[in-house]
């Protein structure tokens, strides 16, 4: 691996899952030696930080209290961080709690805000503050590019353009439709990959990677679905069921693709990795070779003139 000297670490959504599994791989590695569990819930953090201190022997963990769904709460943590960081892990999400489709303060709505808006806040305060010294990466999904196993479509614009995205983002994409909270979680990967796409193009002195830890067990991801979903998405997607049907892998290795987009320099800038065509577990590839439009340079703009427009 080309590995990259990391030493300071944020990564949102730190409290469970995939984000706590990627604080006690960083911790393993020596040269590590701060990372900051970025998350909404105090509480929640300080328990997280005591069992991770417990599991690893190390006490390098410090808990930043930030809440995606709220821009301005992201703003006030990154002004409180008292010195740069490395590199920092936009994984805070998930399907966008029981109301998805509910309209925020940003005028986003939920799904979108807690998976992308909220990051873009994030990367921009790092960023203009001179705070981000290395990378950014930022936990993708499949589900970007459908997932017909899982009844996933494929997210479809017309045009892809600014309006059209502005549409997704603030619900009135689903006004003539029936919403449908998986497809919206699509539509917010696939912004969110686009996005990254235009930010590395604007800061070359800095990496930007979209990694999705591919179906995980243990991710947490399905927390928020209501009941029934809740229990047959653990049951057939991120269970043993799951796993022995290739649509899962164990949180470890979920975690491991995310730590090998913050250390190895050979995952390239602006690129979107993902599992390969109809898989979600296994080798990791370009998903611009599944999907070409993930690497188009307009669509990319698109993203990000779409997106500051509810900041």
């Amino acid at each position: 691996m080309a590995d990259t000297t990391v030493r300071s670490v944020m990564i949102t959504g730190a409290n469970s899952g995939i984000g706590k599994e990627l604080a006690r791989q960083l911790a393993m590695h020596p040269e590590v030696e701060k990372v900051l569990l970025a998350c909404r819930n105090a509480g929640r953090a300080r328990a997280a930080q005591a069992e991770l201190e417990a599991l690893t022997g190390r006490k390098l963990f410090d808990v930043v209290i930030l809440d995606t769904s709220d821009p301005e709460s992201v703003r006030s943590a990154v002004r409180e961080l008292g010195g740069p960081i490395d590199a920092v892990v936009m994984n805070a999400g998930g399907t966008g709690g029981p109301e998805p489709g509910a309209v925020t303060a940003t005028g986003a709505i939920s799904v979108v805000a807690v998976n992308v808006l909220g990051h873009v806040a994030l990367l921009d305060a790092l960023i203009d503050g001179g705070v981000l010294g290395q990378v950014a990466v930022l936990t993708g999904s499949e589900a970007a590019r459908g997932v017909p196993k899982l009844f996933m479509p494929r997210p479809a614009f017309r045009s892809t353009s600014v309006d059209e995205l502005v549409s997704a983002i603030d619900g009135s994409y689903w006004a003539s439709k029936r919403f449908d909270p998986a497809a919206a979680y699509g539509h917010a990967k696939y912004i969110a990959a686009l996005w990254m796409g235009a930010m590395a193009r604007q800061h070359a002195e800095l990496r930007f990677v979209t990694m999705s830890p591919g179906g995980t067990a243990g991710s947490h991801i399905a927390d928020s679905m209501p009941r029934a979903q809740r229990l047959a998405f653990k049951l057939v997607v991120t269970g043993r069921l799951g796993q022995r049907l290739g649509l899962s892998h164990p949180l470890p290795l979920g975690a491991a693709r995310l730590l090998g987009a913050v250390t190895d320099s050979r995952y390239a800038d602006g690129v979107f990795f993902g599992s390969r065509a109809h898989t979600l577990t296994g080798p990791i590839v370009d998903q611009a070779t599944i999907f070409s439009d993930l690497a188009d340079p307009s669509f990319q703009d698109n993203a990000d003139a779409a997106l500051h427009r509810f900041l």
